[in-house]
């Protein structure tokens, strides 16, 4: 029998008793079940189905720091778009990544990328989350491993900084944890990853990505030009990877080919040329 990532009822019980609590409470059962074991979690089941760059992902949990927080998260956060450039470590605060967001109702949550809204009113987010929204929607709608995944808002709560998470997500999918297949959510990521990295690597890290005029002065290029550098090289090797099982599968399919119609000597003449 497969594990869960969680049990239902208990979190359930767990998060809106925690979620009375004014302050944070490092003793209370769902303090260390959110922040540690979930996330613990969900990285060994990543690392299982070797997830893309895993290894270069911080795994990242909050239920608020002092005070409990308006809207708990699971972020997944890689080390080259997400570090602060003072503290080094990474943060939530600036960058791209993957994040499960979780609504106050304690019920629903959301699988989403967004954007780090540090310094940046809810407007200001609005418009730079947009531009980004515009340019995914073809790149979405021909992903049929992300047919579920929706473009626009949806709610976590009624205070400002849910409503700038809501405001900075670029693609997302709703779960409710009486509803939703832990199997299958653990996928999901999974293909949220890969469609992220495409993303980094074809439209983030594109220097004219912007649709308008008016937009190129107010953006920032977050990724410094050396890590933009590493980036492009990683993708010309994943693809020169690519290239080459493509170039072995039709090669071992025309040998096996021609064995299987008796055909040994033109098998052994087959060249893999390119």
């Amino acid at each position: 029998m497969k594990q869960m990532l969680f049990n239902t009822d208990n979190f359930y019980e767990q998060f809106l008793d925690y979620k009375n609590n004014t302050r944070t409470d490092k003793s209370h059962p769902f303090h260390n079940l959110f922040n540690k074991e979930l996330p613990n979690k969900i990285r060994l089941e990543l690392e299982k189905l070797h997830m893309r760059n895993i290894n270069k992902i911080d795994i990242k949990a909050s239920t608020g720091n002092g005070r409990v927080a308006e809207c708990f998260w699971i972020a997944f956060l890689d080390n080259r778009l997400t570090t602060n450039s003072t503290s080094k470590k990474t943060s939530t605060q600036k960058g791209i990544y993957l994040v499960i967001l979780f609504a106050e109702n304690g019920e629903d949550f959301y699988l989403t990328i967004e954007t780090g809204t540090e310094n940046l009113s809810l407007s200001e987010i609005k418009e730079e989350a947009d531009i980004w929204r515009t340019r995914l929607k073809p790149e979405l709608k021909g992903n049929k491993r992300l047919k579920d995944f929706q473009i626009g808002d949806f709610y976590l709560g009624k205070s400002v900084r849910p409503r700038k998470y809501v405001a900075s997500s670029l693609v997302y999918k709703k779960y409710n944890i009486f509803k939703f297949d832990h199997h299958r959510f653990i996928q999901d990521i999974i293909s949220l990853n890969d469609f992220f990295y495409d993303f980094i690597y074809e439209v983030y890290l594109e220097q004219d990505f912007t649709p308008k005029e008016e937009h190129r002065k107010k953006f920032k290029r977050i990724i410094h030009r050396d890590i933009y550098k590493q980036l492009r090289e990683e993708r010309a090797k994943q693809n020169e990877e690519t290239g080459r099982i493509a170039e072995k599968f039709v090669y071992d399919m025309e040998v096996e080919r021609l064995l299987a119609a008796g055909q040994e000597q033109l098998a052994q003449d087959v060249n893999w040329v390119a």
